[in-house]
């Protein structure tokens, strides 16, 4: 996504609704108050009508009556801190759901499933998001596994190779490739080996720790090739009780781990103790123990969740007690949610309601007694309806919202019914939803983006002919964006456009059939061409458009569009331009940022192509060159052998012989050995006139004849010394 187009996230409104259409200002101001205020009027009422009651068999009516409501009270109270537990389960089950589907973890564990090394990048990428997950979620581990249960990356200390398959959890979600959330305990050396990020106070025992085993499958064969595990130690984090302390006003708030041995140990609580400041609730307060385990193995034993409760004195304060199994795993299903109970769970949750204002309440009912027991216990009955309307009914509305969200309706949300402590519970609920469902909106959106750039970049690289990438690029833009229109304008040296390439959805009016010609005009937008810009027109009457340039518009019906330069190599090559014909459109900036990503994919396709075209024709030049020097040389080869045969008589002696003279090396040894024989033909002349003046003078002059004689001695040795030079050099042309 770009860099402006980040997440908002919209405060949800609150609506205060009531059963009645028209309520009395002092009704909605008392469901206004907090819970606290509403049970102290509700305890004062009662106990004004135990003192006007008729004796002890009042006394032990409303004892009872105000018995059970604590019980169940104490029960929907330990629903809260239910839903508090898995608040963060839930989170990390959405998160680590989502991750399951980035490129970068899918990609490391198709490479590990194929048996290949996975690169140093990779591993560091899948490394920094599972430490962001960590970071954001506040958690502790988050592991990546492959199908032969070792770690290919996690996010602490470097574990890489080792066995990780905590309780059989990876094998399950290898063997029913669903989500696995689940509870469970891990040692100390489990948690040494990882070298999580703890507190300072928590060292060398096991742990209770809140697992989420998410598959990862291949996105082409959507076969599971790997797993990944989210892990949040449960052990001294205050959030969970602390939450639930001021969700219902006080008491106290507990989570019991279960060892391997079977025993029950505090993993984290918090009771109100005498302060009214949650901030300075007593931390780690464990319940007896004799008591407390025979509730803990009561609430563990139970194979549907059932709640138990007891009454117990805590400190210098009685409680009623509730405690519930968290199920052994909760396994996502076609349906919904399924919850595993075994009989052996790992953890329990504890809620404890205070019972002092309840006691005060019933010490002073036998002091004051004076009104009649109808009038009591119509008093109690308005109350009892009060207190369920006002208390427990928004509590169970909020538990069923968060069941059928977790389930999967994302558009559950909880009714508001007052602004109390449980109404501003609602609101941050409501909250939380909306932000879920706009990070799953756009995750989403963010992999609807990469699909789409990668499909119209592979359409785009199928060919290396510019007229077939410009034709792939606007067809697939326009299936991508659902456009009308989509056209590319090759622009010359003037930013003069014309269209080389469109893609039209024929199904549209008779108007996007219209052939066009016109060229672009280039000063509308020529403060875009420099800069890369996507110009974004969602109305071209808003848009500040020349009279001449919206007349074309207006002539091709468009009424919003999208424009791209592309450059190739630098230099500004054409314009992608979107048109959108039948109404004005708000164009997403997912769009915007598709259209941006294919106008750079197109610059590269078309460098890549042209790139392409001048190493062919330096090929094709190189071929040409290497004929033309085979035949060169053949010609002159086939030159020197017509020469050699040429010269051949004169070696024997016929000086009449000739070399046919051409242009070229050949032609000047030529050219030069006709010169040679011309000369040898004229000393044998001069020879042949001297020999015969000779013959005729030697009868007249028989000096002259010696003479003579040695003369022609003389020429007769430079004859022969010129025909060996002749011999020489017809050899060294051969």
């Amino acid at each position: 996504m770009t860099k402006n187009n980040r997440i908002s996230y919209p405060v949800a409104e609150t609506k205060i609704t009531t059963d009645r259409k028209v309520v009395t200002s002092l009704s909605q101001w008392f469901y206004n108050l907090p819970i606290s205020r509403k049970q102290l009027i509700a305890l004062i009422a009662s106990e004004l009508v135990s003192i006007l009651g008729i004796g002890i068999g009042a006394t032990l009516i409303i004892t009872n009556g105000l018995r059970t409501q604590l019980f169940e009270q104490a029960k929907s109270e330990v629903a809260v801190l239910d839903t508090n537990y898995n608040i963060k389960i839930n989170q990390m089950g959405f998160g680590f759901r989502g991750q399951s589907d980035n490129t970068a973890i899918i990609k490391a564990s198709v490479i590990y499933d194929s048996m290949k090394t996975i690169s140093p990048d990779l591993k560091a990428e899948v490394k920094r998001i599972l430490e962001n997950e960590i970071k954001a979620r506040q958690i502790e581990y988050a592991t990546l596994v492959g199908k032969d249960f070792k770690i290919i990356v996690n996010a602490n200390s470097d574990r890489e190779g080792d066995v990780f398959n905590p309780n059989n959890l990876v094998s399950e979600v290898f063997k029913n490739p669903k989500q696995i959330k689940a509870s469970r305990i891990v040692s100390w050396s489990e948690i040494n080996k990882e070298s999580p990020p703890l507190p300072n106070t928590f060292s060398n025992h096991d742990a209770l720790i809140r697992y989420t085993v998410t598959p990862v499958r291949d996105q082409n064969t959507k076969a599971v090739v790997g797993a990944l595990i989210s892990g949040d130690i449960v052990n001294g984090k205050q959030p969970i009780v602390k939450n639930t302390l001021e969700a219902t006003g006080g008491g106290y708030s507990a989570v019991y781990l279960r060892k391997s041995t079977g025993e029950f140990a505090l993993a984290t609580s918090v009771a109100q103790g005498e302060s009214k400041d949650f901030n300075q609730a007593l931390s780690n307060v464990e319940l007896p123990k004799k008591e407390t385990e025979s509730l803990l193995k009561e609430a563990a034993s139970s194979t549907e969740g059932t709640v138990v409760t007891r009454r117990m004195v805590v400190g210098n304060e009685t409680y009623t007690i509730a405690a519930k199994a968290v199920p052994n795993k909760i396994v996502e299903e076609a349906d919904g949610l399924s919850a595993v109970f075994d009989g052996q769970s790992s953890a329990i949750l504890v809620r404890g309601t205070p019972e002092k204002f309840f006691n005060h309440l019933l010490l002073q009912s036998l002091l004051e007694q004076t009104l009649t027991i109808v009038v009591a216990l119509i008093i109690i009955a308005i109350w009892a309806v009060i207190l369920r309307r006002t208390i427990i009914k928004p509590i169970e509305n909020l538990q069923q919202a968060a069941q059928k969200f977790a389930a999967g309706d994302r558009s559950s949300r909880a009714e508001i019914f007052a602004t109390d402590e449980v109404g501003q519970l609602a609101i941050n609920f409501n909250i939380m939803a909306e932000r879920t469902l706009e990070q799953i909106r756009y995750q989403e959106d963010e992999t609807k983006l990469a699909l789409q750039l990668n499909e119209i970049t592979t359409a785009m690289r199928e060919s290396l002919d510019t007229e077939k990438i410009l034709k792939a690029a606007v067809s697939s833009t326009r299936k991508a964006i659902r456009a009308e229109r989509v056209l590319f304008y090759r622009l010359d040296e003037n930013y003069q456009g014309t269209v080389i390439a469109k893609s039209v959805n024929y199904e549209g009016s008779a108007t996007l059939r219209t052939s066009i010609t016109e060229p672009f005009h280039p000063e509308e937008h020529f403060q875009n061409y420099k800069t890369s810009e996507v110009k974004v027109v969602e109305n071209i009457y808003e848009a500040d458009l020349s009279q001449q340039y919206l007349k074309q518009l207006e002539s091709f019906a468009v009424k919003a569009y999208l424009l791209a330069p592309i450059f190739l190599n630098k230099k500004l090559y054409g314009l992608l331009i979107v048109h959108e014909c039948s109404d004005y459109r708000k164009w997403q900036d997912i769009e915007i940022t598709l259209f941006k990503q294919v106008a750079i994919q197109v610059g590269y396709a078309l460098e890549q192509s042209e790139l392409l075209q001048h190493v062919e024709q330096s090929c094709q030049i190189a071929e040409t060159a290497s004929i033309q020097e085979r035949q060169q040389k053949e010609a002159l080869q086939m030159q020197l052998l017509k020469l050699l045969s040429e010269v051949e008589g004169a070696a024997r002696g016929d000086l009449t012989v000739r070399a046919e003279v051409k242009q070229g090396e050949i032609g000047t040894v030529a050219d030069f050995f006709n010169c040679i024989v011309e000369s040898l033909r004229l000393i044998v002349s001069k020879v042949q006139v001297s020999a015969l003046q000779v013959n005729q003078a030697i009868w007249t002059n028989s000096e002259a004849i010696g003479e003579l004689a040695n003369s022609a001695l003389i020429q007769a040795q430079e004859i022969n010394r010129t025909l060996d030079a002749v011999d020489h050099m017809s050899q060294s042309i051969q």
